[in-house]
């Protein structure tokens, strides 16, 4: 079967830096047998295509496709005819105008692969979904539609919204992009290595963006109160911002008296990262909102105890608190408390080591999750 995935949001993706669940989930689908290309939004450029290997002695064809945005949706020169050569059509984000229009008036096998949910943290995004649900989306188009959501949260938007059938699969991780070989070291790895075994450190990992959505000012009047609890604790942290952002809140950590035990950096090669998941001990990610968080999956799948804020990601990764820990708000007491329970308990964080990691790699591989897709699809 000819798989098209078609990636409907109107950004122009970076696939060299960025780990594409696109890509991810295309090989997966080329490893059970099948053939499948992709659509990337172009922007105003000439449309091209561009090839990358995957497995099984195949190739995945990108179509970079000329394309606009208007009101935040993509709209693609030449895609009419282009899916005309596949079996079967995956489009994202089913508020996506370019979405909506194969899912309702195409004539082959479409689907909707989905993650964004409602949230007064999104709110822009919850009133486009508004207005596309009271102009064009009707029983009668969705019915037949079948979506598949990227987390639990998404999947009780989307059961507001008449689908016929709407199934939870989550996000995969790509193991094989930490199994590069690696014959450095960084001096960042070393750092950290000799500070644990001649000082008997603790060390909190966060890595993402430096920006107030993902609550950098919060993690640190946190980690304040970690300090004062284990003065033996560190808070390693990996990411970029906006120099203005990074700066006010680093300035707002001297105000808190810990800048010296942050250590910082703001990029790392990826077949490094697996090191510094490792060497770690517990993984914070108080953002207010996100749609998955690839980390949560890699901190998990590398054995780190994991505390994060109710979010896509956790939702779906985290059940009863038996494969890390949820705080549902941002209060820094609760999050120290939770935080410190890890740190305090050697045995716990060893059991949550291998369940995380169970867990990830028995259910949320892109091979995992392109085997609950496939299982749906209309051959």
């Amino acid at each position: 079967m000819k798989i098209l995935i078609i990636r409907t949001y109107p950004s122009i993706m970076n696939i060299k830096n960025y780990n594409s669940q696109e890509i991810g989930l295309a090989r997966a689908y080329i490893r059970a047998g099948h053939d499948c290309d992709i659509v990337y939004y172009a922007g105003n450029t000439k449309s091209y295509t561009e090839k990358i290997p995957a497995d099984n002695g195949k190739e995945i064809t990108i179509h970079w496709l000329r394309s606009f945005s208007v009101f935040n949706n993509g709209f693609f020169f030449g895609l009419g005819k282009l899916i005309k050569q596949y079996d079967l059509l995956q489009v994202s984000e089913y508020d996506q105008i370019t979405s909506w229009w194969l899912y309702t008036f195409g004539k082959k096998p479409i689907y909707v692969y989905h993650g964004p949910y409602d949230s007064e943290i999104s709110k822009k995004h919850v009133i486009k979904c508004k207005i596309i649900d009271a102009l064009l989306l009707h029983k009668k188009n969705t019915a037949k539609t079948t979506v598949f959501t990227k987390s639990e949260l998404a999947t009780a938007s989307i059961n507001k919204r008449n689908f016929g059938k709407v199934i939870t699969v989550g996000v995969g991780l790509d193991t094989e992009r930490f199994n590069e070989k690696n014959d450095s070291v960084s001096d960042f790895y070393c750092q950290l290595k000799s500070l644990k075994e001649n000082e008997n450190v603790n060390y909190l990992l966060y890595i993402g963006v430096l920006e107030d959505r993902r609550n950098i000012k919060f993690l640190f009047e946190t980690f304040a109160e970690v300090c004062a609890k284990n003065a033996q604790t560190r808070l390693v942290m990996i990411g970029k911002g906006k120099p203005d952002y990074v700066k006010s809140c680093f300035d707002y950590a001297d105000t808190l008296n810990i800048t010296d035990k942050i250590i910082y950096v703001d990029a790392l090669p990826q077949n490094e990262l697996k090191q510094i998941y490792e060497i770690c001990d517990v993984f914070v990610f108080p953002t207010k909102f996100e749609i998955f968080g690839m980390v949560l999956l890699e901190a998990m799948a590398f054995g780190m105890s994991v505390v994060s804020s109710h979010n896509g990601g956790s939702s779906t990764l985290i059940i009863d608190d038996k494969y890390g820990t949820i705080v549902t708000d941002f209060d820094k007491t609760k999050w120290s408390e939770a935080i410190c329970a890890y740190l305090d308990d050697d045995d716990l964080r060893s059991s949550i080591r291998k369940e995380a990691s169970e867990r990830i790699l028995n259910e949320f591989t892109w091979d995992k999750i392109a085997e609950k897709i496939l299982n749906e699809f209309r051959f």
